[in-house]
This record gives structure tokens, C-alpha cells and sequence, in this order.
């Protein structure tokens, strides 16, 4: 495009999925800059999408990345099993935070739940499943900005 009249940010978690940004009118400078200050963790997906200024045509940039290797919120390293009714989950924090977690079945029904606060580093949770059946259940947990992981295991 030779003359844009605007340049529309799109932003995306996977190449796929784009969403606005922000969107900066055309000043007839050849060299825009714009500061994302919402990094997410992980790949961060750009592109732009361009208006042509003499016939309103659309076109959209190549994708690029930006990876943010910030060490944020929570990772789930893992679970063992202790003994027939015991297992422990190991869970990396990147910070000092509180941690809820519930041992679910397929269709939600809750058979342990608590919290924790975790701090920094590799944290584990020991729970008791006692009265279950053997068979595939989840661990699940909401840490940081409510955000929520659920992760399979089998009690055998």
C-alpha cells in the first residue's frame, strides 16, 4: 500500500486467532512505532491491517513474533502417586501467590478441594481421595488473574 490512511494493530495468543489492538491514523510518515504494554506470556502474534488512502483496499501484513520469556504465574510439573489413596501435585510458581485447587470426575462433581499459598519456586499439594473408584479424574486450579489449568490423572 502506497498511502494507508490508517494501520490497524491485531494481536493474537496463536497465528490463527487475531484481535484488535489499536488502530493509528496515517500521518504520511513511513515509520510507525506502538508499545504493547500487555505482553503475554509465551509467543505473541502480530500483524498489521492496512486501508489504503486511494481506493480503500485492505491488505494485512506477514505475521511476526515476539516471545516473552517473563516467568509468569503458574506451571504444573506433574503428579505421583504416595499411596492407594494419596497423590501429590507439584506446581512451579513464578511468584507468591494463593492458589485454589479441586479434584474433579468427568462431570464436575468435586471430591477434594482447598487452597494453598505457593511461593516462588516448585510447591506441592498432597491430597486424599479416599471413596473414589479407580479411574481418570482432574486436578484443577485457578492461580493469578483467574486464570484456570485442569490437568488429567488416574487413580489406580
Amino acid at each position: 500500500i502506497q498511502q494507508a490512511v490508517s494501520f490497524t494493530i491485531l494481536k493474537s495468543s496463536d497465528p490463527t486467532r487475531f484481535k484488535e489492538l489499536a488502530t493509528v491514523s496515517s500521518n504520511g510518515q513511513a515509520l510507525y512505532t506502538y508499545e504493547d504494554n500487555a505482553l503475554l506470556p509465551g509467543t505473541n502474534y502480530y500483524k498489521l491491517r492496512m486501508i489504503d488512502n486511494n481506493n480503500g483496499e485492505v491488505s494485512e501484513s506477514n505475521i511476526i513474533t515476539i516471545r516473552n520469556n517473563d516467568k509468569v504465574g503458574t506451571e504444573f510439573l506433574g503428579w505421583h502417586k504416595v499411596s492407594a489413596n494419596n497423590y501429590v501435585f507439584s506446581i512451579k510458581s513464578a511468584e507468591l501467590q494463593l492458589m485454589n485447587w479441586q479434584v474433579i470426575d468427568a462431570v464436575g462433581r468435586i471430591f477434594s478441594q482447598g487452597n494453598k499459598q505457593m511461593s516462588q519456586g516448585i510447591n506441592t499439594i498432597r491430597v486424599n481421595i479416599s471413596g473414589t473408584n479407580n479411574g481418570i479424574y482432574y486436578f484443577m486450579f485457578t492461580s493469578g488473574i483467574a486464570r484456570k489449568s485442569i490437568y488429567p490423572f488416574f487413580k489406580y
